[in-house]
């Protein structure tokens, strides 16, 4: 017989690294982005970069969601 806490801390340790794995691509676009908006990066500033790192995070949020919704279901 397996030892159901332990299995249970496996289970909760799997959920939290696909709660942080979904972040990381916003994290990187939300980095990015910010660097974009200082100026101090070349062409991360203009436009044709800008915009689609905009859409790119407008999209990354619904994957965090989903991964937090995914990771807190009632087993």
């Amino acid at each position: 017989m397996e030892n159901t806490t332990e299995t249970g801390n496996k289970r909760s340790w799997f959920r939290y690294l696909v709660i942080v794995i979904s972040c990381a691509p916003l994290a990187v676009i939300s980095m990015v982005h910010t660097m974009g908006r200082t100026d101090d990066f070349g062409i991360l500033g203009d436009w044709y970069i800008m915009v689609p790192l905009s859409v790119a995070a407008f999209f990354a949020w619904p994957l965090v969601e989903k991964a937090i919704t995914w990771a807190t279901r009632a087993s």
